[in-house]
């Protein structure tokens, strides 16, 4: 019998889903386990979330429900569920606890989606940056680290680094996602870059998201040109650029160094819209060697593999792995 196992990535203006089964043909099947698994289908919705969190469950219950039938696929027939969240997810009680996303903080979707769908299987949600890296360890970047080593994808330490609107982060250790004992294991952009620097949101100061993320490279592009008001992919390809660039990088690499010292990474993988542009990995791997505490330890510094498609597919492979283990 055939197994299906659905993801669904839920961010700030859209929300994904995708199928995967052991059952259809395609190009790159995905590998679990000595299995291959495809991608049956893909698409997207607007998540609309200023019109409030029951509507949300209800619009996102039929928009499955109306994918699948259109792929004669039932419910009953759907092996598990995963869901990425923009937010931290304590593992224990499924709920969210992440100020910026009212208002469904406090909620437990997991739950709640279940219950919209009358599903009776397993449903579970996490954080979407750690499915980014969760995905980019199996089924992207990591492969590259496993082609080169021989390690298996089961003992990777690695790293998810997000640099969009935000900067998010996701960990895994020994090829598990590490989450804290609350979920909210990962959250990098709330450690400082600049002392006694911008405010951030959060209430501190100097802190990653405000500097290294799409909204902090063109704030402070803006503070030193105030006549040039551009985008953070503009801004990159003006000539003027060069000096500010090379600050953002230095920034950048003594973060992604901090991230390194102190997890013994074997890679980090860069994902978010920041992380589409390619001159900031020319010499980031030297930089990040330099401020390196371990002696001959050469971090490798990824763009991610499976663009914003990594969220999605982390979710389903969390489902996938819930089910294997059950």
């Amino acid at each position: 019998m055939s197994k299906y196992f659905l993801g669904i990535d839920i961010g700030g203006t859209k929300t994904e889903i995708a199928l995967l089964s052991d059952k259809g043909k395609s190009k790159l099947p995905l590998k679990v386990e000595k299995k291959n698994y495809h991608i049956l289908l893909k698409k997207r919705m607007p998540t609309q979330k200023e019109l409030g969190y029951q509507n949300l469950i209800i619009k996102l219950a039929s928009f499955i429900q109306d994918t699948l039938t259109k792929h004669k696929i039932s419910m009953s027939m759907i092996n598990g569920i995963g869901i990425g969240l923009p937010a931290s997810v304590d593992p224990t009680t499924g709920l969210i606890a992440d100020i910026k996303t009212s208002p469904f903080n406090a909620q437990n979707l997991a739950k709640d989606l279940k219950k919209e769908l009358k599903y009776k299987k397993t449903v579970i949600s996490d954080n979407d940056a750690n499915l980014f890296i969760y995905a980019e360890t199996f089924w992207g970047a990591g492969l590259n680290f496993a082609k080169k080593t021989k390690i298996n994808p089961t003992q990777h330490n690695s790293m998810g680094v997000t640099l969009g609107t935000g900067v998010g982060g996701g960990i895994i250790i020994q090829g598990k996602i590490h989450r804290g004992r609350n979920g909210g294991a990962g959250e990098i952009g709330h450690t400082p870059v600049e002392s006694n620097g911008r405010a951030c949101f959060c209430g501190r100061l100097g802190c990653a998201e405000v500097y290294l993320s799409g909204t902090g490279i063109e704030l402070e592009w803006q503070k030193q040109f105030t006549d040039k008001k551009l985008s953070s992919s503009e801004i990159f390809k003006e000539a003027s650029s060069k000096i500010f660039f090379e600050k953002y990088q230095e920034r950048l690499a003594n973060f992604l160094a901090n991230l390194a010292n102190t997890l013994n990474l074997d890679y980090i993988v860069l994902g978010g819209g920041v992380s589409n542009q390619k001159v900031i990995y020319q010499g980031l791997e030297a930089k990040v060697k330099k401020y390196s505490y371990i002696p001959n330890n050469t971090i490798k510094i990824y763009q991610n593999r499976l663009s914003d498609s990594a969220g999605v597919l982390g979710a389903a492979l969390l489902a996938l792995k819930i089910h294997d283990k059950s």
